[in-house]
């Protein structure tokens, strides 16, 4: 069983992503490769989503977070 709802899904196939896939019917799934010319868009739109979530993950009272949801950005430019 999966958490996945029914649907179409344009995304990269990564490794959690692809243990929630194993357990649903493969003629359900269609898998296609990256484009070369397009990839940059896709993994850009997954980088983004994993950095929203850091970013919210980051405790503290209101003042506090910021300073750490700076922090946690700038640590990223290094």
């Amino acid at each position: 069983m999966t958490d996945l709802a029914r649907g179409a899904y344009e995304q990269l196939i990564t490794e959690g992503l692809e243990k929630q896939l194993s357990g649903i019917d493969p003629d359900l799934v269609h898998r296609a490769g990256l484009d070369p010319t397009d990839a940059h868009e896709l993994m850009a739109r997954h980088i983004t989503a994993l950095a929203r979530r850091a970013l919210r993950a980051v405790p503290g009272s209101d003042a506090q977070r910021l300073a750490g949801q700076v922090e946690l950005a700038n640590a990223s430019r290094r």
